[in-house]
């Protein structure tokens, strides 16, 4: 079993990649995750993204859809495709298209789940629980609550 397989450690905080070209969207995430126990690694780009997860290990991607050069789908599929230790992390869409066709397209791309801009708490908590599963759903809305 390697990291990524096995469960998360209730006692360690939650490793969260945020990948958005834009820094007030990278911050609205941040400011969101803070009151909770999240180790936050930001990157601008999907390249910076692809780099930060050879050499660290994620629990869960916020991925933003459009971003230049290399855009949120395209950078899930070399994820996806990859060998490293991220391979599998559940992939978050981030973006303010919200047709059928480009959820369909993210969800194509390997992404597990999306969010609407603008982000809410609700929103991004509700997402979560969704790809993170029950055992740290439980976690997550005790510390909502708290």
């Amino acid at each position: 079993m390697t990291e990524t397989d096995a469960p998360r450690d209730a006692e360690r905080p939650l490793r969260v990649l945020v990948v958005d070209d834009h820094a007030i969207n990278r911050r609205a995430i941040q400011v969101i995750l803070q009151a909770f126990d999240c180790e936050l690694t930001m990157a601008e780009d999907g390249l910076a993204a692809l780099k930060a997860c050879e050499s660290g290990v994620f629990d869960v991607i916020f991925m933003d859809v459009r971003m230049p050069e290399l855009d949120g789908r395209e950078t899930t599929r070399r994820l996806r495709s990859g060998h490293g230790p991220n391979v599998a992390t559940p992939v978050i869409a981030v973006t303010a298209d919200t047709a059928p066709e480009d959820i369909a397209a993210c969800l194509d791309a390997g992404m597990n789940h999306f969010v609407a801009k603008p982000l809410t708490p609700a929103v991004l908590l509700a997402a979560l629980s969704e790809v993170l599963g029950a055992a740290d759903e439980a976690d997550i809305n005790a510390q909502a609550v708290a």
